[in-house]
């Protein structure tokens, strides 16, 4: 089984879209992307 998720938020003309991807599993959930849930800096 797979979840995707995707919130938004939005200020006038700017706009952000954080999310990822996990798969569960069996075992145990696998996140597809873990810089997803990190803020990272772009200059």
């Amino acid at each position: 089984m797979s979840f995707a998720f995707e919130p938004s938020c939005g200020i006038g003309d700017h706009m952000v879209t954080i999310g990822g991807t996990v798969l569960v599993g069996e075992d145990e959930p696998v996140e597809l992307n873990p810089l997803t849930a990190e803020l990272l800096r772009v200059a």
